[in-house]
């Protein structure tokens, strides 16, 4: 595999990705998975084919948006109308969020954000920059912490509905309010991310379904970060 159109290919595998963001390499050939050590900053990670990985824009759509077709299956299309500030405690220096809804939310158009102010043409991963607020809010370990961060973020003038950009902190901020709308509708106990597990990926036949969650003190299991 080192010369011809194969060599070619596999000695340009990895692109331009940028090494540090490099956690694993790997091919699949004849069923066969073919990966490259996976580095860390004390060396070799000597257990790749036990590590787990995160999964991150497949999770917004296995998630959050997953998570709102069941609640619009069982309360009606009108959940997707509701506003994230009737079930999200915040309290921002300006007016971005009013007016947002799940539906702006989950279609990634909240208007939320501060990194350019122009939309035509359109950079929809502008406000996805690991710096500043964002890395902030990332390493925020609880709830709390999270929500709170959210009072940081800026917005546009054009506000929700209108364009699209790729925000973490907005389907985090949507999870929490569908956490709390279906306490609302269905008591304390509920839990957006069990009510997802159980009820979607059960039924047909995924029986395990982690997610990464808040570090909550006590017993609290967290809050699902759902980005």
């Amino acid at each position: 595999m080192e010369t011809g159109e194969t060599g070619d290919a596999v000695s340009s595998f990895e692109g331009d990705t940028s090494e540090e963001w490099v956690v694993m390499h790997a091919l699949v050939k004849d069923d066969v998975i073919y990966y490259q050590p996976s580095q860390t900053s004390e060396g070799s990670y000597p257990y790749p084919t036990r590590m787990r990985f995160g999964v991150w824009s497949g999770i917004k759509s296995a998630g959050p948006g997953v998570g709102m077709l069941r609640l619009a299956e069982k309360y009606g299309d009108w959940v997707y109308t509701l506003k994230l500030t009737d079930y999200l405690d915040i309290d921002p220096p300006h007016d971005g969020w009013e007016g947002v809804t799940f539906g702006d939310a989950v279609n990634m158009a909240t208007g939320l954000g501060g990194e350019a102010f122009h939309a035509n043409p359109n950079d929809f991963f502008v406000d996805y920059n690991f710096g500043g607020t964002y890395d902030e809010w990332y390493r925020a370990r609880s709830e709390a912490d999270k929500v709170e961060m959210l009072n940081k973020v800026g917005n546009y003038p054009w506000g929700p509905g209108l364009v699209a950009r790729y925000r973490d902190r907005d389907m985090f901020a949507l999870g929490v309010a569908m956490d709390n709308f279906l306490k609302f509708m269905e008591g304390e106990d509920a839990d957006i991310w069990d009510m997802i597990a159980e009820e979607v990926f059960e039924p047909i036949g995924i029986h395990h379904a982690p997610m990464g969650m808040t570090f909550e003190e006590g017993s609290d299991k967290g809050q699902p970060i759902m980005a």
